[in-house]
């Protein structure tokens, strides 16, 4: 899976067009994510991808980086044993590319604006 490329409010991934914050695990994209409380990151809001049970989380906090991790999702993750990244969703995508075809499984979480 690729990530073609990342604008404000925009993400092209495998040529697929998204408009809303998403999230990634292995081949698998859930669009339409939409989070607990929108600018702080909570163990509910990553459910979706803590169940597939990634080595890797990387979290695109917005184009400058507004969204919090709260410190309950990042034990939650730790306790999961998913290490965790996070940056700028632009840091983010290009980091996501670079961790493709490994034999890690990697699941990514990104807002897409602000």
């Amino acid at each position: 899976m690729k990530i073609e490329t990342y604008s404000f409010g925009r993400m092209i991934i495998d040529g697929e067009k998204y408009g809303n914050d998403l999230m990634i695990c292995g081949d698998s994209v859930k669009s339409n994510w939409v989070r607990e409380e929108g600018h702080l990151l909570k163990p509910t809001d990553l459910m979706w991808i803590v169940e597939r049970e990634p080595d890797l989380l990387i979290v695109g906090r917005g184009s400058s980086g507004r969204m919090k991790i709260g410190e309950n999702a990042r034990s939650r993750l730790k306790e999961r044993g998913i290490e965790l990244w996070s940056g700028t969703t632009d840091e983010a995508a290009d980091y996501f590319n670079s961790k493709q075809g490994g034999s890690e499984l990697v699941a990514a979480a990104f807002h897409l604006t602000c």
